[in-house]
């Protein structure tokens, strides 16, 4: 049976791997947090990294780090909704960290944001506003009876009522539930009635007031500044997305909140260009709401792997996964579903009915060094996968083989060219006659006694990546 070799993003994995730097970032998270502190206005920060490679992870990481250096929370106290383990594990955190930051100051408090989560709100506006409070009252910041809790409570139905759309607000623990229809402002505009548009400015401004009154209701609770992480925008539906950065823009540019915005820049850009139009300029106009855009390093990948035991089951030719991990780009996420890919079409050979040497010695090589370069780029590469399998590709897999997996490959395997031959020119021969497209004698007579290839290895390869063949072995 497979494992799982995707580290999801639980407290406990997240707690964990904080506490003992499994994946080596800690020092960027350390950097990350000294530049935190040293905001003192209104600021957005695009924290940019493809699919996968861990961003959810960082911000998650970061919002620990601000939870255990605040001094107003009593964590032992806290009416949050994780349990006593990880409330200690909590402490450890804050225990391990303030001997790393001795200087508290300019004390932030950390919300966490789905946006792909919630883009089947509304609007925006009262979606943050909900999740906000309803993140700081779970963990008893607000006693219900207080006046202090009464007043968010106004304040929140006021910003509904200022909204233009109808929008449904729940706050079980507050026992509301506020359901208000607003003004119409697009049809007030389409029917051009100067009356009602002056009406819905001044709603637009006293929008823009009643969120300010609201962070600065709930602020003083819980320290100077709020740092509210905004993850997976670049998932969300490009409506959701363009309203939710334009919102924040224009109602929650406020001096004590700093956005940080976890996000795949890339794939913005494209959400940015299907809403407005191709030929869109995305990145000017992502300019305007972004101060600062910083690249979110790569994991260590070996650390990775190490932690999580990744390759233990493959033997000998660890090296040559790690190597094909590593030569096609592969993010955190993808390399869970290489390796799950890579077990189950490797044992296809388990059932096959393969010949003696030198063939069933090229059948293995196939296994090892063909078939994951198959995988890795068949995921994330469809049109470099088909130019692979029609012998188009020679060159790139000769620069892989030329890499770090070349040592493992030259020790296992000897070949005898004649004089005057280099051996550099057997593994594009190799893939030349693997793939039918045909190679002079002599490098075939070097090649032959070592490997020997036909088009049943092709064949072979084409059926094992399909996972469905008769022979097929899932264990």
């Amino acid at each position: 049976m497979i494992k799982n070799y995707e580290l999801e993003p639980s407290f406990e994995n997240v707690a964990e791997t904080l506490l003992n730097d499994t994946l080596k970032r800690n020092n960027y998270l350390y950097k990350f947090y000294d530049l935190l502190k040293c905001i003192n206005s209104s600021c957005s920060i695009c924290l940019d990294g493809a699919w996968g490679s861990g961003k959810t992870f960082f911000v998650k990481q970061a919002q620990l780090l601000l939870l255990s250096e605040n001094p107003l929370l009593e964590i032992g106290k806290l009416d949050i909704d994780i349990t006593e383990e990880e409330k200690n594990k909590l402490k450890e955190i804050q225990e391990a960290k303030l001997k790393k930051i001795k200087d508290i100051k300019n004390i932030q408090y950390p919300i966490y944001y789905d946006a792909w989560d919630n883009d089947n709100a509304e609007d925006p506006i009262l979606s943050l506003v909900y999740a906000i409070t309803k993140a700081l009252h779970s963990e008893g910041v607000f006693d219900e009876k207080s006046e202090k809790w009464n007043g968010i409570k106004n304040t929140i139905k006021a910003i509904v009522n200022a909204t233009e759309v109808q929008f449904s607000l729940p706050i079980e623990s507050a026992k509301v539930s506020i359901k208000v229809k607003g003004e119409n402002f697009l049809k007030a505009l389409e029917q051009n009635k100067k009356s009602d548009l002056l009406v819905d400015f001044k709603k637009q401004d006293e929008l823009r007031l009643l969120v300010d009154t609201f962070f600065n209701d709930i602020l003083p609770e819980r320290g100077d500044r709020l740092v509210i992480f905004i993850d997976e925008l670049d998932r969300c539906k490009p409506t959701y997305a363009i309203k939710l950065l334009e919102r924040i823009k224009h109602y929650f540019n406020q001096e004590k909140i700093t956005f940080v915005f976890s996000t795949n820049i890339k794939e913005l850009n494209k959400t940015v260009c299907n809403y407005y139009g191709q030929g869109f300029s995305a990145d000017r106009y992502l300019d305007r709401f972004f101060n600062l855009k910083l690249q979110l390093p790569k994991v260590d990948t070996k650390t990775y792997f190490d932690y999580l035991e990744v390759f233990n089951n493959f033997g000998y030719n660890e090296g040559i996964l790690r190597e094909v991990v590593l030569y096609t780009n592969l993010e955190l996420r993808e390399i869970s579903r290489f390796i799950s890919f890579y077990y189950f079409a490797r044992n296809y050979y388990h059932g096959y009915n393969y010949p003696q040497k030198p063939e069933n010695e090229a059948f293995i090589f196939c296994i090892d060094y063909i078939l994951p370069l198959m995988i890795a780029i068949k995921m994330t590469d469809s049109h470099l996968y088909e130019t692979f399998m029609l012998d188009n590709k020679t060159e790139f897999f000769e620069n892989f083989m030329r890499g770090n997996v070349s040592n493992i490959f030259w020790g296992k395997y000897s070949f005898y060219p004649r004089d005057g031959v280099s051996l550099d020119e057997i593994p594009g021969a190799i893939y030349n006659w693997l793939f039918e497209v045909g190679i002079p004698d002599y490098l075939r007579q070097a090649i032959e006694p070592t490997l020997c290839f036909s088009s049943n290895h092709k064949s072979f390869l084409e059926e094992a990546i399909s996972l469905l063949s008769n022979t097929s072995i899932y264990e």
